[in-house]
């Protein structure tokens, strides 16, 4: 057996290789993953499966059924069948590998990552895919310390744990992203086990196809909530996921915006923000939040109630919502509705209370409301 062990994030992760796959495959695959200092591992494919059961992952040509059959328990494989799409697909698995792993007990975000090694201050920058977060971490990791391009770890403190991995970057004539060590185009990156570079911007990416001056802008917190929820993995289902997020934009001032076409053009700003010679307003606002009882509450079929494990956060008189993998925002009246719903309540005694807010309410129009947040699962 081949194999190698890299510790993402501090993650031991062990990749096994069976000898069908080609000694081509694992050669690229180790220069792939230079930049966390990979570690060949001996031994069989059965020890590492029995012993990391949940972060092993064995790379084979064999059916994924046989493979199970001889490997009971095994949480990881990747199969190859095609060694360019195999080497993107390695590194997808790595990722997901990892996450799973730390998933409810850090933040994590699809964001690149970026540090300043004089000041060990930290950057992250949040968008979808497309975005251009891997185009930015391959200029900008020459002129700042490269932590990830794709999936930023953030512990509770505010400092990263980096994750180098290789940049996935669409190269023309190749079907699959194509897997670079970061180091091989002159990339400075950090060592995976340096845990020091605490964060303190967050950034929301903004690449406009006509030419633009670049700039930075503050975010206000519900939009930005909106936004980055999207780009994380599992937070809303995270216990107090929300306040956490909350508490980390609330540290770094607030969330901004990066406008901007070309990344290069950005270098002297980024530069600016991250010395901090340039200092951009703190937000300041007024949140209030509630959470729903995590439990459904007992009642009989003519009261109303909200959904079980919902949470609501009043941020500067907009009001967001958890729904079960979501965060919405809701309009004023479906706000004040869920407020009144913090003990069931029958329709009759819902609209009385609302009338006294609003006025006469016209049944039809309750009603109409009312079928869409129960259909939305807001309320049952």
């Amino acid at each position: 057996m081949r194999g190698f062990q890299v510790s993402p994030a501090g993650v031991d992760i062990y990749l096994v290789f069976e000898e069908s796959i080609s000694q081509r495959f694992f050669n690229d695959a180790l220069a792939e993953w230079g930049a966390l200092q990979p570690r060949i591992i001996s031994g069989t494919v059965q020890k590492y499966v029995s012993e990391y059961p949940q972060t092993c992952i064995v790379i084979t040509e064999r059916n994924e059924r046989h493979l199970q059959a001889d490997f009971p328990g095994m949480a990881h494989s990747l199969v190859v069948s095609d060694e360019e799409v195999g080497h993107e697909r390695l590194t997808v698995e790595v990722t997901l590998c990892m996450l799973k792993q730390l998933a409810g007990s850090l933040n994590l975000f699809h964001a690149a990552a970026l540090g300043d090694p004089q000041n060990k201050s930290a950057m992250i920058m949040v968008g979808p895919s497309g975005r251009g977060k891997t185009t930015a971490s391959k200029f900008l990791g020459q002129h700042f310390t490269y932590l990830s391009d794709e999936t930023a770890i953030v512990q509770h403190d505010f400092h990263l744990r980096p994750y180098p991995k290789p940049l996935s970057v669409i190269t023309e004539g190749h079907e699959a992203k194509q897997q670079i060590d970061p180091q091989s185009l002159g990339i400075s990156t950090a060592d995976p086990s340096d845990f020091t570079f605490k964060l303190h911007h967050v950034i929301l990416l903004n690449r406009q196809n006509e030419p633009v001056e670049p700039r930075l802008q503050r975010v206000a917190l519900a939009d930005a909530l909106l936004e980055i929820v999207q780009q994380t993995s599992g937070l809303v289902r995270t216990e107090n996921g929300i306040d956490r997020l909350i508490e980390l934009i609330q540290h770094c001032g607030g969330a901004v915006e990066l406008v901007y076409t070309e990344i290069a053009e950005t270098l002297p700003l980024l530069q600016s923000l991250m010395s901090g010679q340039l200092q951009l307003p703190v937000e300041n606002v007024d949140i209030q939040s509630e959470q729903a009882d995590s439990v459904e509450i007992s009642t009989d079929n003519e009261r109303l109630s909200r959904m079980a494990g919902s949470a609501g956060y009043l941020v500067d008189e907009r009001m967001l919502l958890t729904v079960e993998d979501r965060l919405i925002e809701i309009s004023p009246f479906a706000a004040d509705i869920w407020i009144e719903l913090k003990n069931p309540l029958t329709p009759d005694q819902l609209r009385t209370n609302l009338q006294e807010i609003y006025g006469s309410i016209p049944q039809h129009e309750f009603d109409r409301v009312i079928e869409e947040l129960r259909v939305s699962r807001i309320i049952r």
